[in-house]
């Protein structure tokens, strides 16, 4: 009589354990001798005391059940009975498993600058006709290429990192809304790709939050579907460039003083410069000496004013680049 054993490493992500099926194996044709077989399970690549019993003894291949608790990994020993001074002969060993369904993990939401806009991934085309490289890589990760980027004003993009531990292919819906609302609303469903990219000016000036869902329906029964979701941070949607108001000139210490207030909803004011009848802009600084608030306040000393009517256009621009005009005919 003889034996030997070997561990089997099932295919595993991390946390994945494995419900077992039949044992089945076969004997050369020309062996003199029987077989049976035990296993056990357990969770570390090597088997310790953390480890189940040896199971009963199996002695009919196809009909063997293996009783041995659901684990990560699962050992087997054969016990071989020899007939007349003749060993018999194992050509195969082979069972049947399954793996429990593990609801994807969403690492990460990322929204990414105003402006990026990736033409691979956007609303303006089929989503279901791109993305279809996400195969789960090592230890389930998806595939995180996010394809070309270039600039579109008014759009924004939003990228995630997700992983699953059975190496399932996942799919996506994203919802949003205000920071005001409780309600969610559709952006996307049914979305296989790593990027989405949106044009914003469809929303209204404000700030947002996005939730999104993933699920592994493309790889498992509906009975065994699993899904997880996750909310970003808030973000700001500005379209809209800061408004220029109470312009006029007055007239101090014999001196021209040209006085407006420029004034952003939702960004800082970064810029602002100005124009006096179609001559060449003139960058200014606000009264408190640097452009750093919503709200800002102008008073600047100008000359090359004439008598009559003057012509004074402002211009500033917000932390997103967005862009507000002031004019206004001035009378001296």
């Amino acid at each position: 009589m003889s034996s030997g054993n070997g561990v089997v490493r099932i295919r595993e992500y991390g946390r994945v354990l494995s419900n077992w099926g039949a044992l089945n194996w076969e004997l050369d044709n020309q062996s003199d001798g029987n077989v049976i077989f035990q296993t056990r399970s357990g969770n570390t690549s090597d088997p310790d005391k953390s480890w189940s019993p040896w199971s009963e003894k199996y002695a009919q291949a196809g009909d063997a059940r293996i009783s041995s608790p659901p684990a990560r990994f699962l050992q087997f020993k054969a016990i071989l009975t020899s007939k007349q001074n003749q060993s018999p002969k194992l050509n195969e060993v082979s069972f049947s498993y399954l793996q429990r369904n593990i609801a994807p993990d969403i690492d990460d939401i990322f929204i990414h600058p105003e402006g990026d806009f990736y033409p691979e991934y956007t609303n303006h085309l089929n989503s279901n006709s791109h993305a279809q490289n996400d195969e789960g890589g090592q230890n389930g990760y998806q595939s995180q290429s996010l394809g070309r980027k270039s600039y579109k004003a008014g759009f924004r993009s939003v990228s995630w990192r997700t992983s699953d531990d059975n190496a399932d292919r996942l799919i996506y819906d994203m919802y949003y809304r205000g920071e005001e609302s409780t309600a969610w609303k559709i952006l996307f469903e049914a979305f296989t790709g790593p990027v989405y990219s949106w044009d914003s000016q469809l929303l209204p000036d404000g700030r947002y939050f996005l939730k999104l869902v993933a699920s592994d329906k493309l790889s498992n029964p509906p009975d065994m579907v699993a899904t997880t979701e996750k909310i970003s941070r808030p973000f700001v949607v500005d379209n809209t460039g800061p408004a220029i108001s109470d312009l006029k000139i007055e007239t101090r210490q014999g001196k021209q003083v040209l006085n407006f207030v420029v004034e952003d909803q939702l960004q800082s004011v970064v810029a602002v410069e100005y124009g006096l009848n179609a001559g060449e802009w003139r960058l200014v600084y606000p009264v408190d000496g640097i452009c750093d608030s919503k709200t800002e306040k102008f008073e600047v000393v100008i000359d090359s004013v004439v008598k009559g009517t003057n012509t004074i256009v402002v211009k500033a621009k917000d932390t997103t680049g967005n862009i507000g005009f002031g004019k206004s005919n001035l009378d001296l």
